[in-house]
C-alpha cells in the first residue's frame, strides 16, 4: 500500500491510500487511519492470498506427479532422471 500525504489532505483531514494489488485510489480520514489501514492491509493480505492460493495448489500437484513420477524411474531404472518442467505464466 502506497500512502498520499499533502498539505491539502491534512487541511481536509484526510489522506490516500493507494492498493498495490488492484491500483485503487481510496480516500481515508486521518483520524480514523490505524483501523483503516489496518482493515485495508487485511484486505490486500486476504485478496492476494486468494489470488495465489489456487496458483499455489496447482504447482503443488504438478510437483507432486513429478516426484512421483521420478520415483517410479526410479526403481524401474535405477539411474538418475533430469526432468525439466516448465509452467504457465512462468519464463522458461
Amino acid at each position: 500500500m502506497r500512502i498520499e500525504l499533502g498539505p491539502r489532505d491534512m487541511e481536509k483531514g484526510q489522506f490516500v491510500a493507494v492498493r498495490r494489488d488492484t491500483s485503487a485510489k481510496l480516500i481515508l480520514k486521518i483520524d480514523t487511519a490505524v483501523n483503516s489501514v489496518t482493515e485495508l492491509l487485511d484486505d490486500i493480505h486476504d485478496s492476494m492470498y486468494r489470488k495465489y492460493a489456487v496458483t499455489l495448489k496447482c504447482l503443488f500437484a504438478i510437483f507432486g506427479v513429478l516426484t512421483l513420477t521420478l520415483e517410479t524411474k526410479k526403481e524401474k531404472t535405477h539411474t538418475h532422471t533430469r526432468v525439466t518442467a516448465l509452467f504457465p505464466g512462468l519464463p522458461g
